[in-house]
């Protein structure tokens, strides 16, 4: 199942990078699937709605595959997730210049293993 976790009033306010900038939400998936978790739309269309209202912000998804011994196999694994929250986002209106994708495979610092994180970036 889904774990989601969300902090939107920080999107409207962030100044910084994402490298340096605390989430303000994250999509946790089940091992090896790269489906957009249903559990994940109420956060996806929150995170929508504050772009909308901040024309001037961008974000950055950074996804993440543990349990894969193969680098390759969990990089791929990792950008379809990224890749899934953006398309959803585009669904909702969010042009595809705002979002930024990273794919960092098995190269998860904490946190779920099998995640994309979601950053803002001014």
């Amino acid at each position: 199942m889904a774990t989601l976790t969300l902090a939107l009033a920080a999107l409207g306010a962030s100044s910084g990078r994402a490298d340096v900038e605390a989430p303000i939400g994250s999509v946790a998936f089940p091992p090896e699937s790269t489906a957009l978790p249903p559990a994940a739309q109420p956060l996806l269309d929150g995170v929508a709605a504050r772009l909308a209202a901040h024309r001037s912000l961008r974000i950055e998804l950074q996804g993440f595959a543990g349990g894969s011994d193969r680098e390759a196999r969990a990089q791929r694994l990792s950008l379809e997730r990224a890749l899934a929250l953006r398309r959803y986002l585009m669904s909702r209106g969010v042009p595809r210049v705002r979002i930024i994708v990273r794919a960092l495979g098995n190269r998860s610092t904490g946190g779920d293993a099998d995640r994309v994180d979601v950053f803002p970036l001014s």
